[in-house]
């Protein structure tokens, strides 16, 4: 097996499922030619390539439609559920989608915009 043929492999994953999915397909035979190379002393295929890169992937929000055309977002905080006093979480409103930065686990925090 060479190069050529991990690459013309990683393009029928690109092709046919997620990049997500590709990478980590790409990492575990590079775990697999890793560890055989040091076993037999033999050459790596996968020595120099480099995995797939991974477009980050932004998830819905639940969000419900009140009366007055607000919006209102809902996010849990792990250290309210628990009782614990903790920092805001980092939301970020941004026209209609809302993205968080990542953090601790989130329990029930209500912010109209």
């Amino acid at each position: 097996m060479t190069a050529d043929d991990v690459r013309a492999w990683l393009v029928y994953l690109l092709d046919h499922y997620s990049d997500s999915y590709a990478n980590n397909q790409f990492r575990a035979l590079q775990q697999v030619f890793k560890w055989f190379a040091e076993e037999e002393e033999v050459g790596n295929p996968m020595g120099r390539l480099k995995p797939p890169k991974v477009a980050e992937k932004i998830v819905p929000v639940f969000t419900e439609r009140i009366g007055d055309g607000g919006l209102v977002v809902r996010v849990v905080r792990l250290e309210q559920v628990a009782g614990l006093v903790g920092a805001e979480p980092p939301v970020h409103l941004v026209g209609a989608v809302v993205s968080a930065a990542a953090g601790p686990p989130v329990a029930a925090r209500t912010w109209m915009g």
